[in-house]
């Protein structure tokens, strides 16, 4: 759920402008779909898919709606939040932020990014441990030996 990923710090006019942020991408999204179902050939597969993807969204912002008119803002963002990011861009991007960029970008390809920056910074300070104990050990041995008295 995009509820995890929301700044706790939000209250109930963030939580309204999420809501109505979200469940308006959705709505352009479902419109754009619509327009180019009409104008250009899209496969059937595809098309099907989208279909299966806007009504499910669509569901998903009506439960928003009806969340916000019990009093549940809290909830109602949260449903917009998934019609758009779980629903609509299958978990690639989530409407968390309420100033630029708005959207992160989660799907796998980052995953990978951040799961290889951390071996490389893991590896760097193996690497770094590994010559400050070298350059130490030279240190020591370089040592003068103390005068005989």
């Amino acid at each position: 759920s995009s509820l995890s990923m929301m700044p706790s710090s939000y209250g109930v006019a963030e939580l309204r402008k999420l809501q109505a942020f979200n469940c308006e991408k959705v709505k352009t999204a479902i419109g754009f779909f619509k327009e180019a179902w009409h104008r250009e050939h899209i496969l059937e597969g595809q098309a099907a898919l989208w279909d299966l993807r806007a009504r499910r969204a669509a569901a998903m912002c009506d439960a928003s709606r009806a969340a916000l008119r019990a009093g549940d803002v809290r909830q109602a963002a949260g449903f917009a939040m998934d019609a758009w990011s779980n629903e609509i861009m299958g978990g690639s991007q989530h409407c968390i932020l309420l100033h630029s960029p708005m959207c992160l970008d989660t799907g796998p390809e980052y995953a990978l990014l951040s799961l290889a920056l951390t071996i490389a910074v893991m590896l760097a300070a193996a690497s770094l441990r590994t010559c400050l104990k070298t350059l130490r050990g030279k240190a020591e041995i370089s040592r003068p030996s103390p005068a005989p008295r």
